[in-house]
């Protein structure tokens, strides 16, 4: 895997290009200013993924991409987390809930699969 300096990570997170949004989420021990830089509204799924899957990831970090993302796959990926808290999850089952998922059924599934593995089955 290539070396990239605190510069170089930074510049790659502020890439339009998803492939080298990835390339910065998937280094560990990021500063905070590349996940700054890489947690925006409207992330890639993939990018998404790769920082729900990062060694060291928060709580918080997990509750804002659940209330960010738009992809079914992350937000089951982060109901399966265990790191997630309660109120993560909850906010997670009532997006399940409420959100039109056309031709995501099958991820809408494993969303409400792995809330349910947490114990997060009821809508409140």
């Amino acid at each position: 895997m290539q070396g990239y300096t605190p510069d170089e990570l930074l510049e790659l997170a502020r890439s339009v290009r998803w492939q080298d949004q990835v390339t910065a989420a998937t280094r560990t021990n990021i500063k905070p200013e590349v996940l700054d830089a890489l947690m925006v509204p409207g992330l890639h799924h993939e990018v998404t993924l790769s920082l729900i899957s990062r060694p060291g990831v928060t709580e918080e970090e997990l509750a804002w991409l659940a209330e960010h993302t738009d992809s079914p796959h992350a937000l089951g990926r982060i109901a399966g987390h265990p790191e997630a808290s309660t109120g993560t999850l909850k906010m997670i089952r009532d997006r399940a809930a409420g959100e039109a998922w056309e031709g995501w059924t099958h991820l809408h599934r494993f969303v409400v699969i792995m809330l349910a593995k947490r114990g997060v089955t009821d809508r409140a």
